[in-house]
């Protein structure tokens, strides 16, 4: 049974209570030298993490940033930014970070008897195993963790030779996007020459022809476990932000 030390929501209040400067007694410049200390351990010893910890939350972020024709998170040495952070200016989550790997590692030692490790998977058998864990703590944590070491500042310890900023973002239309595009504009257009309107244009409506609040946004949704804002655009999780 999973235990629930962390919930995304305490994960993104504790990182804002730990960098963000109004809800700190310190200033900027204590901030930035928690930031330089994390860097200045990312990479050269484990900080927290055992080796076999290490290894394993590796394997996992190099499933969530796989390596492909662009580096991944295993490229840009996203486990040092995590081992380095929980040590430092996050360590204040460490503890639970770990009793919920540990809670990890238990639970796929029962699905596959006889494995040492989540990282001594195939490639095959760890999608496999963390489509059955992605709504844990334990994932969701990772996730968030992965996505920071992924995309900080490099002076953060994370983010190694800025391999982040240098990944390649493509995007597809899906048909239904395409086929809801083409229903609001015929809509559209009837309003518009029941309206009187003289003369109504009609753009095509195909692949990439157009950017929709699909692209980088947030999901809406009634629960703050699957969604960001709610049906009135309110985040579920800072009052009054819209």
């Amino acid at each position: 049974m999973e235990r629930d030390y962390l919930s995304r929501r305490s994960l993104l209040q504790a990182i804002a209570a730990t960098i963000g400067a109004a809800a700190l007694p310190v200033g900027w410049a204590e901030i930035a030298e928690a930031a330089r200390a994390a860097a200045q351990l990312a990479g050269a010893k484990w900080s927290l993490l055992s080796a076999v910890e290490a290894s394993d939350i590796d394997a996992v972020t190099a499933q969530i940033i796989p390596t492909d024709d662009t580096p991944g998170a295993r490229e840009a040495g996203v486990v040092y930014f995590i081992d380095a952070a929980l040590a430092t200016f996050l360590s204040q989550l460490a503890g639970d970070y770990r009793a919920q790997l540990a809670e990890f590692q238990a639970a796929l030692r029962k699905q596959y008897p006889g494995v040492a490790s989540f990282a001594s998977l195939t490639s095959e058998q760890q999608v496999e195993h963390l489509r059955g864990v992605d709504r844990t703590t334990f994932f969701e944590t990772t996730r968030l963790l992965t996505l920071l070491g992924m995309f900080a500042l490099p002076a953060c310890g994370g983010n190694r030779d800025a391999m982040g900023w240098k990944l390649r973002v493509t995007y597809r239309d899906h048909p239904d996007d395409l086929a809801n595009a083409r229903f609001l504009q015929d809509r559209g257009a009837e309003i518009l020459e029941a309206a009187g309107a003289l003369r109504v244009t009609k753009a095509p409506v195909t692949e990439q022809t157009s950017s929709m609040h699909l692209l980088g946004t947030c999901r809406m949704g009634n629960e703050p476990a699957t969604s960001v804002v709610d049906k009135y655009h309110r985040s579920h999780d800072v009052p009054n932000l819209f």
